[in-house]
């Protein structure tokens, strides 16, 4: 595949920036972050990388493409879920510059992607070598731990990425995201309040709204019902905490309609396989099967309802 040019670069960039820069057509999705969202976790929903697209990156003095031109112009292909265009920027933006850790980074997310997770890991580590000390480091390393359900190792990245910087909201509200993942949901609700304060009317409801979210996604949906009502209570106002309830309180009752089919399915088959050992069975009939039902997947997201997050809402 031809290397793009520098001009053609720009021009992409410049077309992507009309949809991703702030003011204009909003991209978030049902992640409280970019670095916690994107589409990684929505294939069990999620990953699009943390990006600043309006950042004027200047070409190198010989006026070839810069490193980080290529970098940015990566992380605008993986927004548009173009893996191989995002591969290959990323794989000659590092080639520009061997310790580019935003370039390791991008290429790790590809791996974990892929379904490759320990090569994934070692990129993230390779990341964290040339620099430990970056929020963006931490946070990515933090989220494909997450993603493996490796919470301890992850709460510890995402509170040290918030240390580093304790007055970034969207450092604060990832923490609050993977702790409240993690089933430390007191410790979550803590962290969104304090993330949502300064820029929403009401950050109570609001942070209920967002654990009731986020345990949806999870199929914590008894847990998910409890924070959702809160949130309507605290605010009735908040419509799309009340359309979410309605989704939580179907998808409950799927759940536990197919959770009493099972439990009866199984019944009849510990009934039919008694019934079985005290009677020969007769010629050419074999005992009753029984087969498990599955549980109901979340329901996709409502078309316009977004979790709420720093900036979303003004007093």
């Amino acid at each position: 595949m031809s290397r793009p040019s520098q001009f053609q670069i720009w021009l992409t960039l410049a077309a992507g920036l009309t949809l991703l820069v702030p003011g204009c057509a909003s991209t978030s999705n049902t992640d409280v972050s970019l670095n916690d969202a994107g589409w990684m976790s929505s294939l069990k929903k999620k990953f699009t990388p943390k990006t600043e697209y309006a950042k004027i990156i200047q070409p190198t003095h010989t006026g070839e493409p810069s490193s980080q031109l290529f970098v940015a112009y990566g992380k605008l292909e993986e927004s548009r879920k173009n893996v191989n265009k995002a591969h290959d920027a990323y794989s000659t933006a590092l080639a520009k510059d061997p310790k580019s850790y935003e370039a390791i980074l991008g290429l790790a997310r590809l791996e974990q992607l892929a379904g490759r997770p320990e090569t994934a890991e070692q990129g993230f580590l390779k990341a964290q070598a040339i620099a430990p000390g970056s929020p963006d480091v931490m946070t990515a390393l933090g989220q494909f731990y997450s993603d493996q359900n490796r919470w301890d190792e992850a709460i510890a990245l995402h509170r040290q990425a918030f240390q580093a910087e304790p007055t970034n909201t969207q450092l604060r509200y990832g923490l609050a995201r993977v702790l409240t993942q993690a089933g430390r949901v007191d410790e979550g609700l803590a962290q969104f309040e304090e993330s949502l304060h300064e820029n929403v009317a009401n950050s109570t409801a609001a942070a209920e709204y967002n654990v009731g979210v986020i345990l949806h996604e999870q199929g914590r949906f008894v847990e998910a019902e409890q924070h959702l009502l809160k949130a309507t209570i605290h605010d009735p106002s908040m419509a799309q905490a009340q359309e979410w309830l309605d989704v939580v309180r179907r998808d409950k009752s799927r759940q536990q309609a197919i959770a009493a089919i099972n439990t009866n399915g199984r019944r009849i088959q510990q009934v039919s396989a008694q019934q079985h050992m005290q009677q020969p069975a007769a010629s050419g009939v074999s005992p009753a099967s029984h087969t498990e039902y599955s549980q109901p997947r979340p329901t996709a997201n409502i078309q316009g309802v977004q979790p709420i997050q720093a900036g979303n809402l003004s007093r």
